[in-house]
């Protein structure tokens, strides 16, 4: 009969099933758009996805311009107050933000982060690649630039937004900030733009895009705009823009000479230290002590046996001497150190220095290929081989036919 109200009435009755009113939705919001969005918002057992039918049949009749529109206040209400994170919801905002003329409700939208109270949240919910060939279609395009902008396609946001603004180009040009050549990139396209636009034999003009090397900070000089430049420009349009670029190479090259200044005395220096450290020497005394087991170091008895690897002078054991002057025997020492150290942190510097690679497929093998059979330690059983002569005096020879 048309009465929408006391249809409402009716549903708002406890004993009624919640399924009515998805149902009788799309024929309450025709009759009465205002009291049944009251209605839903009201509510608060609604699943608004169930709804989306009744919205887009009510989305897709015509509306005056002056007309609050009332699936998008329900639609504000469930992403803004609800928080509803349902795509289809923030699609269908979306597609109705759009469609309106003034694209300020769109690009608020579509810069508000609704994911931000979350921890790893994501920036939005809506799909960008259908809200970027809504925007095409619709001819949004300062939204189309923000979705390019927000899926990362930053070449195809300024090369966009310089069909509608060098201004938003600039600023697309400047998100970008940890890829410098990127970043670069975007700005050459600005500056092509502008000179073209600028294009013209009246000096004012060529100066005007000339300027426009400030406004990178230092990011473009004037050597990388001059291909954009028409071939009859003349030279002393350039005068500023070229002495300026000559006085930054010429800090950079003080710089580059005043680095190379100190590292020719810094190799100086590491040489002169080379050379001092193959003429250093300690003087041990002959009662010098081991730090460790308190023995003598020049004079040690033979129950000391030396380790492999360490080489012998005289009747010495192999010893350590140190820049303050404490002398150690190799094996005390090695005790000592091993004693005081941490078991996990000692088998781990030895599995680095040990298992770090296969002895028998890594360069090990290969240094061994140039080490000799016998090693000098081993002379006295390289003479235990040796064939002696014998007495061939008394044996005869025969020949062989």
């Amino acid at each position: 009969q048309g009465e929408a109200k006391k249809a409402l009435e009716v549903l708002r009755k406890p004993a009624v099933p919640i399924d009515l009113q998805y149902k009788f939705a799309p024929d309450l919001i025709t009759l009465d758009a205002y009291e049944t969005v009251e209605f839903w918002m009201a509510s608060n057992n609604l699943n608004p996805r169930k709804l989306i039918p009744a919205m887009m049949r009510y989305s897709s009749e015509p509306h005056a311009k002056n007309e609050t529109h009332e699936v998008i206040k329900y639609l504000e209400f469930c992403v803004h107050h609800l928080h509803n994170e349902d795509p289809g919801i923030h699609n269908l905002l979306l597609s109705l933000y759009a469609k309106q003329e003034d694209d300020s409700s769109l690009l608020r939208f579509l810069q508000c982060k609704f994911g931000k109270g979350q921890e790893n949240g994501p920036d939005f919910f809506y799909d960008p690649k259908y809200a970027l060939r809504l925007c095409l279609k619709e001819k949004r395009m300062r939204a189309c630039v923000h979705i390019y902008s927000m899926m990362s396609m930053h070449e195809e946001a300024v090369a966009l937004a310089l069909q509608i603004d060098p201004e938003l180009a600039m600023a697309e040009a400047d998100k970008v900030e940890d890829d410098e050549d990127l970043r670069k990139k975007l700005w050459l396209m600005v500056a092509k733009h502008v000179i073209e636009q600028e294009k013209g034999t009246k000096r004012e003009n060529i100066r005007k895009a000339i300027a426009f090397l400030k406004e990178t900070d230092g990011l473009l000089k004037i050597e990388d705009i001059l291909p954009f430049f028409p071939d009859f420009a003349l030279i002393d349009d350039f005068k500023e823009a070229i002495c300026s670029s000559l006085d930054d190479y010429n800090k950079q090259i003080e710089q580059l000479k005043q680095e190379m200044n100190d590292a020719t005395h810094g190799a100086d220096n590491i040489r002169n230290d080379i050379s001092a450290l193959a003429q250093r020497y300690v003087v041990i005394d002959r009662d010098e002590d081991c730090g460790v087991c308190r023995r003598k170091i020049l004079a040690i008895g033979g129950d000391y046996r030396m380790a492999s690897g360490y080489t012998a002078v005289g009747s010495m054991a192999p010893f350590y001497v140190f820049p303050c002057g404490h002398a150690f025997h190799s094996h005390c020492l090695i005790a000592h150190v091993t004693r005081c150290t941490n078991e996990s942190q000692l088998r781990s510097q030895l599995d680095d220095a040990v298992a770090s690679e296969c002895p028998f497929c890594c360069e090990l093998m290969i240094r061994e290929i140039s080490l000799p059979f016998i090693m000098p330690e081993e002379a006295q059983q390289v003479a235990s081989w040796e064939i002696k002569p014998q007495n061939l005096g008394n044996q005869r020879s025969f020949s062989l036919p």
